[in-house]
């Protein structure tokens, strides 16, 4: 009769923990979709991020070919022989008499822009942060819930 009851009692942990585990598994699949969602709302304030980055390097690319027509020029002017050097000189002069403001207001609109883009995306950063941290919770619930189970099973 002990025994029965025994059987009884494992048998209705087993199911208990059957259930559990349906449920874990219910609630991951849930906080995987909702993960999935947010990352897809998320998308595209990370393309518009990309095109900002890229952009930005373009202008910081068009700088350092500035400055180093600079140190070319400014080099030419120092070395080889005296119609070089003069010639070097006044290409110089016209290439820093020329106006790099075009490409600074470039940078300082293209870094304004990657931080208007970061801001536009933080609260779907955050969206997707917390639908991670959702799933992250879930699955440890299922493996709970499964190693539960597989106890109550071996426990039969």
């Amino acid at each position: 009769n002990a025994a029965k009851e025994s059987e009884a009692e494992a048998i209705s942990r087993e199911n208990d923990a059957k259930a559990r585990e349906s449920d874990a598994k219910a609630s991951e699949a849930e906080a995987v979709a909702r993960e999935n969602e947010a990352k897809e709302a998320e998308a595209p304030f990370k393309a518009a991020q990309a095109e900002v980055d890229a952009a930005l390097a373009e202008v910081q690319a068009q700088e350092d070919a500035y400055n180093s027509k600079t140190e070319q020029l400014k080099k030419q002017s120092e070395e080889g022989g005296v119609v070089t050097r003069n010639k070097a000189k006044v290409q110089l002069d016209a290439h820093l008499a020329e106006d790099p403001l075009p490409l600074r207001k470039a940078k300082i609109t293209l870094e304004a822009a990657k931080k208007k883009a970061d801001k536009a995306r933080a609260p779907f950063q955050a969206a997707t942060d917390k639908a991670v941290a959702a799933r992250e919770q879930a699955e440890a619930d299922r493996k709970e819930a499964s190693a539960a189970r597989e106890q109550a099973e071996a426990d039969r």
